[in-house]
């Protein structure tokens, strides 16, 4: 028994027909449902055991006669019956033809030589005439004539002058003797070698000198290799296509140089000086290289970074000495004093180098605002080289100083016909040296112009 609380717990709906204090029991029978659809087909059972035979029914009429079956394979011959009495022999036929003739036999063993015959008549005299080691008989087209032996080194070859036809000449001189202007000689491979001599326009001799071992010709086509040292003498010429390689080797190594040369619109004559006894080495347009001893460039063009290049055609390095001397009214040492210029020029570029000066100011003047260089002080006559001179005046910067001391910015002027024209004491051209002065003068400086 389960109480109501459990039930409800259990199945969590409430029953009508149950109290909280009733004991459980059976509901009334409701209606049958639908019939639900029928269930798959069960599994086959096993077969049942067999019933026993029927009576046999009666035989049936008999059928119609089957075809008749193919014929059998054919037995094996019988034994042969023994022979019958011969016949009659028939008449003879007429002969068939000859056959050939059979293989010759050995040749038989040789007879027994015969008797001896008599001797017969002497015949004419006779005289030998070949009297000497290495004489020759031959013909002269009517009888036999001697061709006594010659001496070393002779070849007998055809002569119709001799009497015999033949005659001996000297193998250094063959001049009389022509083959053909080709000499064929054919190795054992079978291939020839075909010599050819074109008539030269004047007898020539052919040397072949003592090279001291075994050698090879040269020959004009192919390729071959030489060793030792040909030298050539004359012009010597080396012809080709245009760009025809020349190929060194060096200690006969993996790489080559390659020397090319092109065709020229004119004949063109590459020298190679006397290197003053030094060994040298060419220049070329790649690499690095030093290049050493004097060299004189006449046109050189240096690369630009998008301009055109000009000729860089001009060095040189020059010193002119100048002199200060007593100027008149204007500042002066108390004694002539000369001082060295040094210009150097770089194309159209002029930089001259003026050393600084100091000394004491001549004490027979008045104070001055400038001083003077040759030539116009009186009797110097030095000017600037023309392929030195400024293309304008110029003028420069400098520092003057009086008594080692007083420094003040002053004035350098060049003028374009060669002259220092002044070297002012300051910038308005106002200030002066004081006369009697110890330490006067300007600092060393140096300035650049263009030049024509």
């Amino acid at each position: 028994m389960y109480s109501s609380s459990s039930m409800f717990s259990t199945f969590g709906y409430a029953n009508p027909f149950f109290s909280m204090n009733e004991d459980v029991f059976t509901g009334f029978t409701g209606p049958n449902g639908t019939q639900g659809p029928m269930g798959n087909q069960g599994p086959m059972g096993n077969t049942g055991p067999t019933g026993p035979s029927g009576f046999g029914g009666s035989t049936g009429p008999v059928g119609p006669t089957g075809a008749i079956g193919a014929t059998g394979v054919i037995g094996n011959t019988g034994p042969t019956g023994p022979n019958g009495i011969n016949g009659l022999i028939g008449p003879t036929g007429p002969n068939g033809v000859t056959g050939a003739n059979g293989l010759q036999g050995n040749t038989g063993p040789t007879g027994k030589t015969g008797p001896t015959g008599a001797i017969g008549p002497t015949g004419p005299g006779y005289t030998n005439i070949l009297t000497s080691k290495g004489d020759i008989l031959t013909s002269n087209g009517s009888n036999l004539v001697k061709i006594s032996a010659s001496t070393n080194d002779m070849l007998l070859t055809c002569d119709s002058s001799a009497s015999g036809g033949i005659g001996w000449k000297n193998s250094a001189i063959l001049n009389n003797i022509v083959i053909s202007n080709m000499f064929t000689y054919r190795p054992p491979s079978g291939n020839s070698y075909n010599i050819t001599a074109s008539n030269p326009s004047a007898s020539r001799n052919i040397i072949i000198p003592d090279v001291g071992e075994d050698s090879t010709f040269l020959l004009a086509n192919g390729n071959q290799s030489y060793t030792g040292q040909l030298v050539f003498y004359g012009a010597p010429s080396i012809r080709g296509y245009s760009g025809t390689q020349l190929q060194l080797q060096p200690d006969n190594g993996s790489n080559i140089y390659f020397i090319k040369a092109y065709q020229p619109l004119a004949n063109r004559y590459y020298i190679i000086p006397d290197a003053n006894t030094a060994n040298a080495i060419f220049i070329l347009s790649e690499g690095q290289q030093t290049i050493n001893g004097e060299k004189t460039i006449t046109n050189l063009k240096l690369p630009t970074t998008g301009g055109t290049p000009s000729s860089l055609n001009y060095y040189e390095e020059f010193t002119l000495t100048m002199m200060f001397n007593k100027t008149g009214s204007n500042a002066s040492p108390a004694s002539p004093t000369t001082m060295n210029l040094n210009f150097i020029r770089v194309g159209k570029i002029v930089t001259v180098i003026i050393p600084g000066i100091s000394f004491t100011t001549n004490s027979s003047y008045s104070n001055g605002n400038y001083m003077m260089l040759s030539p116009y002080i009186s009797g110097q006559n030095t000017y600037i080289p023309d392929r030195f001179k400024p293309l304008n005046n110029s003028r420069t910067a400098i520092n003057t100083f009086e008594n080692g001391t007083n420094n003040m910015g002053g004035w350098a002027c060049f003028d374009s016909n060669g002259h220092i024209d002044y070297i002012f004491r300051s910038f308005d051209s106002t200030a002066t040296w004081t006369a009697n002065t110890v330490n006067c003068g300007f600092n060393g400086f140096s300035t650049s112009w263009i030049t024509s």
